[in-house]
């Protein structure tokens, strides 16, 4: 079974429902409303700062995707997305990531 590493986490394949090069999806173990999944950089990145152009460009264009996946999924009109960038801003897991 694939696994990567989310901070101090594992996230398993069965979580996983979108990849790119350098980003993957995932549901969310303790979902706050449905939908509520997670788009992160493949690479472990503290901090938003800390992504390359090219992840940055990657993360966003896997967050459009997810973000219609989402949508359709669940017959939403929108979408929140949220990024959490630092342990004052509310980030709970040591990883860049966009919150949905």
């Amino acid at each position: 079974m694939a696994m990567i590493r989310f901070g101090q986490h594992v996230v398993t394949s069965s979580q996983i429902f979108f990849q790119s090069a350098l980003s993957f999806a995932f549901v969310n173990i303790r979902p706050v409303v449905p939908g509520h999944v997670l788009v992160a950089p493949k690479r472990l990145v503290e901090r938003f700062v800390g992504l390359t152009r090219e992840e940055v460009t990657d993360l966003f264009v896997s967050a459009q995707k997810v973000s219609m996946a989402v949508e359709r999924e669940f017959k939403a009109t929108s979408c929140t997305l949220a990024i959490q960038d630092g342990r004052d801003a509310g980030q709970t897991v040591k990883v860049s990531e966009l919150l949905f």
